[in-house]
């Protein structure tokens, strides 16, 4: 039988929508990456910066985080751009946004958010989205770690697998 669950149907709803932004900021910074030339790899017979950044982040390298940190750097940027709604949804997949939505009086014990300042003093959740405490650099970070590094690790090419020796 079909589930008609309300909350839940919320859920799925904001749940894809975030899924379709992710990825098109994910495009974006790809984009963005891939019209930049090589930096520290300029002779290797690498095309672009995107390719750089995977091959260092894939292998490891003394300079991947040096590149992570470039990527959420443009993901930040990107973020800073969208709608407000568009940050919500977002934003609710994030481990703060999650904690919000549910609320400290429906929050499993072993959860232990601190609460601070004026979010302790917010109704839980507010049905105001301008009233949220929206974490935009939580969001870019979210984004960065569960689509971006996917992409990057899987990104193939054979400019990429000559460099990693694959």
């Amino acid at each position: 039988m079909f589930d008609t669950d309300p909350y839940r149907l919320n859920k799925i709803i904001s749940c894809r929508l975030s899924d379709v932004l992710s990825e098109k900021l994910v495009r974006q910074v790809i984009r963005h990456w891939q019209k930049l030339p090589p930096g520290v790899e300029s002779s290797s017979g690498l095309k672009n910066l995107w390719e750089e950044a995977c091959v260092h982040i894939r292998s490891e390298s003394s300079l991947s985080d040096l590149y992570r940190d470039e990527l959420l750097k443009t993901m930040s940027g990107k973020v800073d751009k969208l709608s407000l709604l568009e940050l919500a949804a977002l934003w609710l997949q994030t481990h703060g946004g999650e904690s919000y939505a549910v609320g400290p009086e429906n929050e499993p014990e072993e959860v232990d958010i601190e609460r601070t300042g004026d979010f302790a003093k917010q109704p839980f959740p507010s049905k105001k989205i301008e009233e949220w405490p929206i974490d935009r650099n939580a969001i870019a970070k979210h984004v960065v770690a569960e689509a971006l590094m996917y992409e990057c690790w899987n990104y193939e090419n054979l400019r990429i697998r000559t460099w990693l020796g694959v």
